[in-house]
């Protein structure tokens, strides 16, 4: 009797979804909330975390104000490197660690820019901002047998397994750096100079 439990529990098949250029496996609802909760964590947990340890209370505190510079500027690290993952491999940070990752339906390739992040990212928030009921419509939506999501409809993306994904954080280094440098050393500048 165990062994068919074990045997009916392996032989459950995962959904798969047809599609011009092949079958994808779909991935699953809860791996996609759990990485989709992460996403919204992760920031929160950081800024907390690290404004915990600052030596004042508050971003106007004098000696606590560079403390406060270095909290914004691993935050806006975070929100760099999560777009560029969404353009380049359609994937969050959460996503490749649950190895999932957002799909054009019609390509099969990662949408880039502007179907990851503004079409599915910022469309997605301005429309659960303007429109009370749209984030619980968007949420129950999955529960459909394609698992898409409105945002995943208005984007034309699917979300679907993947173990080929690599973690590379060179590149996106790199860009936090050009927008990070530049503003610490503005804010150096202010600091010796004051305002103009």
């Amino acid at each position: 009797m165990q062994d068919m439990a074990k045997s009916s529990h392996h032989n459950l098949p995962d959904f798969k979804i047809k599609t011009p250029h092949g079958e994808y496996i779909l991935a699953e609802r809860s791996t996609r909330f759990v990485a989709k909760l992460f996403d919204h964590l992760i920031p929160i947990i950081l800024f907390l975390g690290l404004a915990s340890l600052s030596p004042d209370t508050g971003p106007h505190g004098g000696q606590g104000s560079p403390f406060w510079l270095f909290i914004m500027s691993i935050l806006l690290m975070f929100i760099i490197f999560q777009i560029y993952y969404l353009s380049v491999d359609g994937q969050t940070i959460s996503k490749k660690f649950f190895k999932i990752r957002i799909v054009s339906k019609s390509e099969e390739t990662p949408g880039g820019f502007m179907q990851n992040v503004l079409n599915r990212g910022l469309g997605n928030f301005l429309l659960s901002v303007f429109i009370p009921v749209y984030a619980l419509v968007d949420a129950l939506f999955i529960f459909r047998e394609n698992r898409r999501c409105v945002h995943d409809l208005m984007a034309g993306t699917i979300v679907i397994k993947d173990v080929s994904r690599k973690f590379s954080w060179k590149t996106p280094l790199i860009i936090s750096l050009c927008f990070i440098i530049p503003l610490t050393l503005v804010y150096i500048y202010f600091r010796i100079h004051g305002p103009i």
